[in-house]
């Protein structure tokens, strides 16, 4: 990653001191709460979130994609039009944080604002000793090259929020499911129904032998061994799911 990048992203060190944020995946058990509570919460989105109907409602503070597959990696590289189009009226005013590799291409065709765009040195194509749980580590520092976790809570969101300063951080929507909860087409559940997914992503039966392998449940509990070394509580306030490495709260117990 260039320097200059490197040094926009000093811009974030501890901004949130002490402070908490809530990091929304895009599980299925999002159908189960009210997510409007959080209009007035520091938030971070990932991936489809804008399918949200009550997205406006939020005006979600930070997006993330860690992959690379909505600028057209599994798509002869043509940009998805669809998310494009969602994500320039739905998050506006939100942050916006991709991998380097795809600034050149963003800013070629000035796709998003570039005071609000910013590119963390990450490469989609994570595989061998870049992961987490092989590293047995987190990188928080944002300014340096991240490692992976199978998710983009984990790639981005949660590095993110503790580079930030957030001393609490609420997690829902991660409902762990990998491959085991499907909709009826065999695909991958989410909270919005699977046909609006109008990107590539890995089939069922992959996120499922990456779930029975063990490397989520590990990357998960480096993740909470490096953030409870540094003073961060992570807690879960997904309804369901199979994330049990962090203590459970209920999200109407926090208002």
């Amino acid at each position: 990653m260039q320097e200059g990048e490197a040094d926009r992203l000093l811009a974030f060190k501890d901004i949130y001191k002490g402070k908490r944020c809530f990091i929304i995946g895009n599980g299925p058990s999002l159908r189960k709460q009210d997510l409007t509570v959080l209009k007035d919460e520091l938030t971070f989105v990932t991936n489809w979130f804008p399918l949200y109907e009550k997205c406006d409602d939020i005006t979600p503070n930070f997006y993330c994609v860690s992959g690379c597959e909505f600028f057209g990696e599994w798509k002869g590289g043509i940009l998805n039009q669809h998310w494009y189009s969602l994500v320039s009226e739905k998050l506006t005013s939100a942050i916006k944080f991709f991998p380097f590799p795809l600034k050149s291409h963003i800013e070629k065709d000035q796709l998003f604002s570039i005071d609000k765009t910013f590119y963390l040195d990450f490469s989609p194509h994570y595989f061998g000793v870049h992961n987490v749980w092989q590293k047995m580590n987190l990188q928080l520092d944002i300014t340096k090259p991240l490692l992976a976790g199978h998710t983009v809570i984990i790639d981005f969101c949660i590095p993110i929020a503790a580079y930030m300063g957030f001393s609490e951080i609420y997690l829902l929507g991660c409902d762990c499911d990998y491959g085991k909860s499907l909709s009826q087409n065999g695909q991958r559940e989410y909270f919005y129904p699977s046909e609006k997914h109008t990107t590539g992503s890995p089939d069922a039966k992959y996120l499922a032998s990456v779930w029975d392998s063990g490397s989520v449940l590990k990357t998960y509990g480096y993740v909470k061994k490096k953030l409870d070394e540094q003073g961060i509580n992570v807690f879960n306030a997904t309804i369901g799911g199979r994330l049990e490495v962090f203590e459970r709260v209920a999200l109407s117990s926090l208002f």
